[in-house]
């Protein structure tokens, strides 16, 4: 015979074998959220720096991306561990962490489309990384990375307008003219920013201009290598 004791301290035990077996199954289900917005971020920036012209546009759809992603796996979750983990209070909290990053960037700031590049992988990494102090110190390490990478982006590509002109040894008026051929046909990306209270313009070649240039050095050197040969 099981005593009254032994009966309830039996029961206690089951009872915590399945407390603990649903948080495995939320922190596990939260791994897989944390990891879809990762993915998302970084497609986020890979595509961004394909089609810079259209950053906004690309962050916006990460963000609803997101937002649907989470709910669509959170219901799936549901029948398992018996917890919505993106219930309305989630909500909530990333309508305000979307709503703070805007006011950020366009009331306090009025960030240019580089720096909304730059500002908005590093503000989702931010959580990512705080998060990652909860289920696993790898999303920590993705988070610092993708902060250090997504620094070292925007020091490495477009050229500033003073330093094109150098390098060109053309006018304003006929460096200005050929970038705004440039940007209307898709080639560059051109950034208008203030720095101090000094107008600053920004050109990067976009993805179509990379693969434009290089054809173009193709074309030359086939025609550069015909005319040798007719010699």
């Amino acid at each position: 015979m099981i005593d009254s004791y032994e009966a309830g301290k039996a029961l206690s035990d089951i009872n915590d074998v399945v407390r603990r077996v649903r948080q495995s199954q939320i922190y596990n289900l939260t791994s897989v959220l944390m990891i879809w917005w990762g993915a998302l971020v970084f497609a986020g920036n890979i595509a961004t720096w394909l089609w810079p012209r259209y950053d906004g546009y690309i962050w916006i759809a990460v963000n609803m991306a997101g937002i649907l992603g989470s709910l669509a796996l959170s219901g799936s979750g549901y029948s398992v561990t018996g917890v919505r983990t993106f219930n309305i209070r989630m909500l909530v909290a990333y309508l305000l962490f979307f709503a703070f990053g805007h006011f950020c960037t366009d009331v306090l700031g009025h960030f240019t489309p580089r720096q909304q590049g730059t500002f908005w992988p590093i503000y989702f990494m931010l959580f990512y990384v705080i998060a990652g102090l909860w289920f696993g110190y790898a999303f920590v390490a993705i988070g610092v990375g993708i902060v250090v990478l997504t620094l070292i982006g925007p020091t490495s590509v477009g050229l500033e307008f003073s330093k094109l002109k150098k390098l060109t040894g053309a006018t304003d008026g006929n460096l200005g003219a050929h970038i705004e051929t440039l940007s209307k046909a898709g080639y560059v990306a051109v950034e208008k920013a203030f720095v101090g209270k000094k107008p600053q313009t920004t050109v990067t070649a976009t993805a179509a201009g990379r693969g434009a240039f290089v054809r173009h050095v193709a074309t030359l050197q086939e025609i550069i290598a015909a005319s040798a040969g007719s010699k």
